[in-house]
């Protein structure tokens, strides 16, 4: 299979604001380059509050570096709910700088859709979906992995990016297409856990699926802990993280 050794790297959870100066982003962008990666994904979270978050960011997120590009998908925190916008046109704008400054990265973004990664005379589906939430709140829960695998045949390995584990959880596990992987973000671990087990963290305390790798048949999902933070700007035991996934055909 031609995608033997091919390698991708998630981020997730950059939380611009959390970068004032942007030195350990750019330290970040740097050790992703060396990978050599052949795709880099990013699950959401790329701000907290507002878009102009990613302004001075910019020239350094432009030099991700990969052979097939950079895909992301949103996480709750982009679609700008949880700042307080004196009108309804404020926010919706503000969405539109976000959505212009991936443009502007040349980054892919996936909502609710897929795009096939061709390599030789083989093929992979990636499916990116808006984010899940299993209650009302104040941002969208508009996934639709369904949706995003309308036109993908159900024997074609699928790798799936959505921002909140708990859809993978509730949804993405069980569907019939068959969906390999699929790669998170959102939890944080709720940046405290002890030192070099990812899985014993705070945000164990809520929900059964908090960091790392889980597995539900033949069916994978990886959780990164994030990048940057939120709600409080440090971590404990947990450091910033970077996933590389290199496939193999077993």
């Amino acid at each position: 299979m031609a995608f033997d050794g091919y390698k991708i790297v998630q981020l997730s959870d950059i939380h611009a604001d959390y970068f004032p100066k942007g030195k350990l982003l750019e330290e970040a962008v740097d050790i992703i380059n060396k990978v050599n990666a052949d795709l880099i994904l990013i699950t959401g979270d790329f701000v907290s509050y507002k878009s102009a978050e990613l302004n001075h960011l910019m020239e350094i997120l432009k030099r991700f570096q990969s052979t097939d590009g950079v895909y992301v998908v949103l996480g709750n925190h982009d679609y700008g709910t949880y700042y307080h916008w004196k009108n309804e046109e404020l926010k919706e704008n503000n969405f539109k700088e976000l959505l212009s400054c991936f443009n502007n990265l040349d980054w892919n973004l996936l909502q609710n859709e897929t795009v096939f990664i061709v390599k030789d005379n083989d093929s992979i589906a990636l499916a990116g979906t808006e984010h899940y939430s299993r209650k009302e709140s104040h941002y969208p829960s508009a996934a639709n992995i369904n949706l995003a695998l309308k036109d993908v045949p159900k024997t074609m390995p699928v790798i799936c990016m959505t921002h909140n584990p708990e859809y993978w959880a509730d949804t993405i596990r069980y569907i019939d297409n068959y969906v390999f992987l699929t790669l998170s973000g959102h939890t944080h671990g709720m940046q405290i856990g002890i030192h070099g087990n990812a899985k014993i963290n705070m945000y164990r305390l809520k929900n059964k699926f908090t960091a790392g790798l889980y597995k539900n048949g033949n069916r994978y999902l990886y959780i990164n802990t994030g990048f940057g933070t939120v709600g409080f700007p440090f971590r404990i035991g947990l450091k910033p993280e970077i996933t590389v996934v290199e496939l193999r055909v077993m």
